[in-house]
């Protein structure tokens, strides 16, 4: 309590562990396994792998203590996350599906940490759950399971993808999604005029 009886204004942890019980232990447990896994990265695989692997713990560590950069992040992986994708069987693993994923588990994490899950729904929530449903449904005539599923789950990925923004985008992470927003669309536009002008890319984009 301050001097002038006013009480003093409450810390909030920047680590969402530090709520947990020996939550400050546990994250400096992590942070040192962490290290040692990178390091080990670095001694004995290849350098352009192992750089991979820092940059990705670099923007997981980033997006565990802010997870608004990561929509912001997930906006630039939506239009270029194709360009490096992982095969996982019948489906590819992009980009834009780590991104989501790591910013929905680091605001899980979060929510779980405060002992509190606070959760606001887009208007259209309700509607998206309908379609979906929908779409299961279609699941049943469908020549193609794997095709229908890797349909649906660009569905279920828009979904989630409403939800954490209605749920983790304040004033402030709003500006830097919306400049996220314009800069990825400038990008692809000036990727598509390279593909044009300089003829490359699939063949079914050639027009002249």
């Amino acid at each position: 309590m301050r001097a002038n009886g006013e009480p003093a204004p409450v810390r909030m942890p920047a680590w969402p562990w530090e709520r947990l019980p020996y939550g400050h232990w546990l994250g400096r447990l992590a942070l040192a396994a962490l290290m040692l896994v990178c390091a080990w990265a670095l001694a004995y695989w290849p350098l352009t792998l192992a750089a991979t692997l820092l940059a990705a713990a670099g923007v997981g560590l980033a997006i565990l203590i802010w997870p608004p950069l990561g929509l912001a992040l997930l906006a630039v992986a939506v239009p270029f996350g194709s360009l490096r994708t992982v095969n996982l069987g019948p489906a590819r693993l992009g980009g834009e599906e780590v991104v989501l994923a790591a910013t929905a588990a680091a605001w899980l994490v979060r929510q779980l940490a405060r002992r509190s899950l606070q959760l606001a729904w887009p208007a259209f929530a309700g509607a998206g759950l309908v379609l979906l449903g929908a779409m299961l449904l279609s699941f049943l005539p469908a020549s193609s399971l794997v095709l229908a599923a890797k349909e649906m789950l660009k569905w279920v990925e828009l979904w989630l993808a409403a939800v954490l923004v209605v749920n983790l985008v304040d004033a402030r992470s709003g500006l830097l999604l919306v400049l996220a927003l314009l800069a990825a669309a400038a990008a692809e536009g000036l990727h598509g005029l390279y593909q044009f002008f300089a003829q490359v890319g699939p063949p079914g984009f050639v027009l002249m």
